[in-house]
């Protein structure tokens, strides 16, 4: 418990005379072995956290965070102690700060020369906050790792600083430990148990070394002899507690077997899911050992280098249907814009469809004339894994036994639009079908899809007469993709008389020996096309990439495509004929739009059979009629207007970005600023609790007070000192009651009536204002 003892003060024996100069002050606080044996505990606490971000290995190109935080951690404990202004010690912190970074920044980029790194540096700054704002996809690691340096920087510099400044060791060490756990639970580090016992020792010491140097400068106010050595006594002890937490920590639940853990930070992240988008979406390339979805069904798809084959089992689907197709697939999500990076769902309006009967539906829809070449399939779908709230369908989804929302591509931006009076069925201009309520673990629901009925004759005579919505949604592609992308899909479909031709002759180009599959592929150089990479430099990757590469190529073409994902069906359980779906089931497809038939998948990775498009052999007749699936289905309204009606939308309208980046930024900053503050306020408080309301105004009054300029003088009197501290508030009327209330209670024990703690307020509060206003230099 800390307090300003004012006899302490009147007994204080004569300040030893200030060291001159710079080189005196160093020789001064070099002799000062208290300090350094701190800082070597705060230094073990520190490196213990940023050795575990270490070895997560969050990027390849991580710099050393043990010298960061050595840096700044030595830089806390100089400006501590520094007689300088606190405010003008963080200038000289921010600017040290962003000094290293920038070093360490310059260490990862690339160029011979130091302008060249300087150059990189920039240009690839410049490309991610072009990409942030404008809801793009980024691949760079380089703003991760300047992030993480930045951060890593000012926690090791505020934590040294509230040490040895404050005398608070908790300000440092709970966002600390929250770190640890964090980056245990994201990346499920090997080496966290001996981590988390270096920290918690560590921890533990430098609790005791901050209570026992606030108690050392207590006694030295207050005269108080005591041993030389008792920090070492000190450290003894401790040691034998902390060796005791050693062994309990031993015995503890670590990495798979910390499933209590697991479910609270499950609970305490869920309302923050929606802020790991942006970052996902902004620092694709970040490695993490967490048993994450390998696709997210979010309203981007990035390129992910590395695939782990995880067995962990997500649904469980039942159906009749299995006779179309030898690659039966389960549609989660279908992705129209294509960037470098990844790929974005677009501009998209959510329809309420609200919850059908799939039954009643797949009986009206089968052989009816208007549903054209396409086959409704039913299937029932059991959550296993984890909560979701995309719903999976065999084909492209129609209805579903849960209230739902049909996520479309907005039609008002499309240019042709105006000229043209054809309109997008609602089920072909689907995306995703959202549930409405996210589906937990456990829970089942009915759904229905469709799949193309069609023979390889009926896509050759589909013609290429596409809707204006098809040619404006999707046939997108970035102005950067390099021109040999095209080139090479003319050579590989030359003699090819019709789109589905096409379409057969890049899915079995991709499908040869020269790509190889490939489930841990390199990264992308920065600024390079992942697609052009593929094709013609790495020849090596996984579904995402053959899928990406067919999409992209029949585009350059003229042929309307899009890339889809979702899940395999071919676990089959012989006993009830269902299929177990795992993580290791996820697959992504191209599909190819066909006038009069819809969307017709493609598969051109060669880890599993080819599609082909058509779903019957030639010799049988398909079933239902040749009306084509541009109809109107029963009950199922067209969208008119491509404003959309006013009643339609339920969910939020997205647009490309999303929220915009500059919101996350302000967001983050204010949060920074609140925890410090409430940081500081804890600190502040904590500091003197445990002491009568008049003592504690007037420690408050006496730090204020020397902040300001008026620290307390040797042998001076309460009622002497507080004469100096009312020059400071002249307009401030009746300031001697805090040094008379303050003498009554530290040396007569007398309680304090309402009446006089009423009016010790009404003093103290101006006071403080004015203090406050005086430190700040805003008086």
């Amino acid at each position: 418990m800390a307090t300003t003892d004012w006899q302490g003060f009147q007994q204080q024996a004569p300040a030893k005379p200030r060291p001159e100069g710079v080189l005196g002050w160093l020789g001064a606080r070099a002799t000062a072995w208290e300090d350094w044996l701190t800082y070597g505990i705060t230094m073990l606490v520190f490196l213990a956290v940023a050795g575990s971000i270490q070895n997560a290995d969050w990027v390849e190109t991580m710099p050393s965070l043990a010298l960061i935080g050595f840096l700044g951690v030595t830089t806390g404990l100089l400006l501590a102690r520094a007689r300088i202004n606190q405010f003008l010690a963080h200038f000289i912190a921010l600017v040290l700060g962003s000094a290293v970074v920038f070093w360490q920044s310059l260490t990862i980029t690339e160029g011979s020369t130091f302008g060249g790194r300087v150059d990189d540096l920039y240009l690839r700054m410049e490309h991610f906050f072009d990409v942030a704002f404008n809801g793009l996809i980024s691949d760079d690691n380089l703003p991760f790792v300047i992030l993480v340096i930045g951060l890593t920087w000012l926690a090791a510099y505020f934590f040294s600083w509230s040490v040895f400044r404050w005398n608070n060791a908790w300000i440092g060490l709970i966002p600390a430990g929250i770190g640890l756990f964090a980056n245990f639970f994201y990346f499920q580090e090997e080496n966290f148990s001996f981590l988390f016992i270096v920290f918690a020792f560590s921890s533990l010491m430098l609790i005791m070394r901050v209570n026992l140097m606030r108690r050392l400068q207590q006694w030295k106010a207050e005269g108080i002899q005591y041993p030389e050595f008792i920090s070492l006594s000190f450290l003894h002890l401790t040691s034998w507690a902390a060796l005791a937490m050693l062994i309990m920590a031993s015995i503890l639940p670590v990495g798979g077997e910390a499933k209590p853990f697991t479910g609270i930070w499950d609970q305490v992240t869920r309302p923050f899911d929606g802020y790991s988008t942006d970052f996902a979406r902004l620092f694709t390339n970040v490695q993490t050992r967490q048993i994450r979805p390998i696709h997210s069904f979010e309203n981007f798809l990035p390129f992910k280098g590395s695939l782990p084959e995880r067995q962990r089992v997500v649904l469980d689907v039942k159906t009749d249907e299995t006779t179309l197709s030898s690659l039966l697939l389960l549609h989660g999500a279908a992705y129209n814009e294509y960037t470098s990076a990844g790929w974005l769902m677009g501009d998209k309006v959510g329809i309420d469809l609200g919850a059908a009967d799939p039954v009643s539906v797949q009986q009206q829809l089968e052989g009816n004339a208007s549903l054209g070449k396409r086959l409704p399939v039913e299937a029932e779908i059991t959550v296993i894994g984890s909560r979701r709230s995309v719903l999976f369908s065999i084909g492209q989804p129609l209805a579903s036994s849960v209230s739902s929302v049909y996520d479309l591509l907005r039609l008002s931006n499309s240019p042709n639009r105006s000229n043209d009076n054809q309109v997008a069925p609602l089920f072909m201009n689907g995306l995703a079908l959202q549930s409405r309520e996210t589906q937990q673990e456990g829970s089942t629901y009915n759904i229905v899809g469709t799949l193309p009925n069609v023979t390889p004759t009926d896509l050759r005579t589909a013609g290429n007469v596409y809707p204006s919505w098809v040619r404006d949604l999707y046939m997108q592609l970035p102005d950067e993709l390099p021109g040999r992308v095209q080139q090479l899909a003319q050579e590989v479909t030359v003699g090819s008389a019709t789109e589905y031709d096409a379409a057969l002759a890049i899915e079995n180009y991709l499908r040869q020996p020269i790509y190889t599959f490939s489930r841990d592929v390199p990264d992308v150089p920065v600024g390079r096309d992942t697609v052009d990479h593929f094709l013609f430099e790495s020849r090596q990757g996984f579904f995402d990439y053959y899928a990406s590469a067919m999409t992209v190529m029949l585009r350059s073409l003229g042929i309307p495509s899009r890339l889809a994902v979702g899940f395999v069906l071919e676990e089959q359980d012989p006993v009830d004929d269902s299929y177990t779906v795992r993580d290791r089931h996820a697959y992504a497809w191209s599909e190819a739009y066909f006038p009069g038939v819809g969307w017709v998948q493609f598969n051109p990775s060669p880890d599993r059979a080819a599609l082909s498009g058509a779903t019957i052999p030639e010799q049988v007749e398909p079933a239902g009629t040749t009306e084509t699936f541009d109809d109107v289905l029963p009950g199922e309204e067209l969208i008119e207007d491509p404003e959309f009606p006013e009643a339609a939308p339920v969910a939020a309208e997205q647009g490309e970005g999303g929220t915009p980046m500059g919101v996350w930024i302000a967001l983050a900053v204010l949060s920074a600023f609140a925890l410090a503050g409430a940081a500081g306020y804890f600190a502040w408080e904590r500091s003197v609790a445990g002491l009568p309301y008049p003592q504690r105004i007037w420690e408050k009054t006496v730090r204020l007070a020397s902040w300001a300029g008026a620290k307390p003088k040797p042998n001076q009197t309460p009622q002497e000192y507080i004469r100096d501290v009312s020059k400071l508030a002249p307009y401030v009327d009746d300031t001697n009651v805090l040094a008379d209330e303050y003498g009554r209670s530290r040396f007569g024990k007398a309680p304090l009536e309402t009446e006089e703690q009423r009016r010790l307020r009404e003093v103290w509060e101006p006071l403080r204002n004015k203090l406050i206003a005086r430190i700040l230099r805003w008086k």
